[in-house]
């Protein structure tokens, strides 16, 4: 991935360097962007990503041929990052942002977007992927989204075969090794001030903490275990303790 800058989405003429960071997901399966480990501005060298957006990377032609391309059971816009980012990193590659590689972006607010988002069609792709990638942590995403629980998301037979015949690893695996925020987050998911009607114990009070939908609270510094080195991970395997 390279490092995505801003282009205020009001003023064209303006460009401005984003803040140091990776990608990755909560419970929702919403991208999140954070700095966990408060790693620091200015290093050129490539790190790894838990995530990656669902549009803006390179990747070679026949490894993403090897992992199925996207699944083409999800309609319009929405789960593409989720996709993209559980074939590579769990069935064999991995993520990287490269600072020296600059890409400025549009990050849009609904009310600034030109199209209308269907947000059912959002939660049919999520759900698929959820339903393909979760695993034994399933129900930590329907916690967060209820209403996917009983939504119809298509023939999934395709892609649990993909990952049959790939070997992926598990979504235990993912959290434990790649994921360690989201691990964390799991075990503290809150929706500030949702209905109880609807979402039951996972409601609290209080407020979201800065940038998340599911947690009112981030990890502790001293508690994230940063991902090494982008060489470290070989023959799919992370070595955690270099």
């Amino acid at each position: 991935m390279p490092f995505l800058d801003v282009i205020p989405v009001h003023d064209f003429n303006m460009y401005l360097p984003g803040s140091v960071g990776h990608w990755r997901f909560e419970w929702n399966l919403n991208l999140a962007y954070t700095n966990p480990s408060n790693r620091e501005e200015g290093s050129p060298e490539p790190y790894l990503s838990p995530a990656t957006s669902g549009g803006i990377f390179a990747i070679r032609k026949d490894w993403w041929e090897t992992l199925g391309l996207y699944d083409d059971g999800m309609v319009g816009w929405g789960g593409d990052q989720t996709d993209a980012t559980f074939k590579v990193w769990r069935c064999g590659g991995q993520i990287e942002i490269v600072p020296c590689s600059r890409v400025g972006h549009l990050f849009r607010n609904p009310q600034d977007r030109p199209y209308e988002v269907d947000v059912n069609q959002v939660l049919h792709n999520y759900g698929r992927m959820a339903s393909v990638w979760l695993d034994d942590h399933l129900e930590t995403f329907y916690r967060v989204k209820p209403e996917v629980r009983d939504m119809d998301v298509g023939d999934l037979s395709k892609s649990h075969k993909l990952r049959e015949d790939l070997k992926c690893q598990n979504m235990t695996w993912y959290l434990e090794n790649v994921e360690r925020e989201m691990h964390w987050e799991e075990r503290h998911v809150c929706i500030p001030g949702c209905s109880r009607d609807v979402y039951g114990g996972v409601c609290c009070e209080g407020k979201a903490a800065a940038g998340r939908a599911t947690v009112d609270r981030i990890i502790p510094v001293n508690e994230y275990q940063p991902l090494p080195h982008p060489d470290t991970f070989v023959d799919g395997t992370i070595k955690t303790e270099l």
